[in-house]
């Protein structure tokens, strides 16, 4: 078994990498960590100009693949992660990777770079296209793009099959998007005893500051 993850830079990409680790060690699945990189490019009459072009991009990126590996390295022992650097516009090398494989994982969140801002737009032409089946690790649905809310709303619509999405996100969420009332099953929230365990448990616990991992004890009281 094989899984194709996508990585940006990002911590959300972190967080999805995160993720496949775990579920590769349930699949006795490898892991291909797939960095893709391409010079943005405005039109301008007569000509495509790439945006603030550097010779070292390429291995500026290698340098985020080796750090996103890294920082899930010691929950990853055992599983065997391949990173691949690979020039291409990301949705389409992530779906070429993917045609012999079990499963693409990928992050999304809310961006804030420029580059960022421009990935944002790979879950969902990976979402489309993709071959084979789709996990998209989201850090929380109210801080996701419109845009990207109109599609898993489209998926919702369009899907016969069994379609599962699973968020951890705010309340307010349904009044922004009411269609999926219908759909949705809203989990209690986490006991106290509970919250503490799992805030515990967080691999970023001790760099987590203190007067936040206070706050979500409360919210969960």
């Amino acid at each position: 078994a094989r899984i194709v993850v996508g990585i940006d830079g990002s911590e959300q990409a972190v967080a999805a990498l995160r993720w496949a680790v775990g579920e590769a060690r349930l699949r006795g699945a490898s892991i291909d960590a797939i960095d893709a990189w391409n010079y943005p490019y405005v039109v301008v009459p007569g000509a495509a100009v790439p945006l603030h072009p550097r010779g070292d991009q390429a291995a500026d990126v290698e340098q985020e693949l080796e750090q996103a590996v890294a920082s899930v390295a010691a929950e990853a022992e055992g599983v065997t992660i391949s990173s691949i650097v690979t020039e291409g516009v990301p949705a389409a090398v992530l779906c070429e990777a993917a045609k012999d494989a079990d499963l693409i994982v990928i992050g999304h969140g809310h961006h804030g770079s420029l580059r960022e801002r421009l990935l944002g737009s790979v879950a969902q032409e990976v979402m489309r296209y993709s071959p084979c089946p789709v996990v998209v690790v989201l850090d929380d649905l109210h801080w996701a793009v419109p845009t990207f809310l109109d599609l898993v709303e489209y998926v919702l619509r369009a899907v016969e099959g069994p379609l599962l999405v699973v968020s951890a996100t705010r309340p307010e969420l349904l009044e922004r998007r009411p269609a999926w009332g219908d759909r949705a099953t809203v989990l209690d929230p986490l006991a106290g005893d509970d919250a503490r365990r799992l805030l515990e448990a967080l691999p970023e616990r001790d760099a987590l500051d203190e007067r936040l991992a206070t706050a979500i004890l409360d919210a969960a009281e």
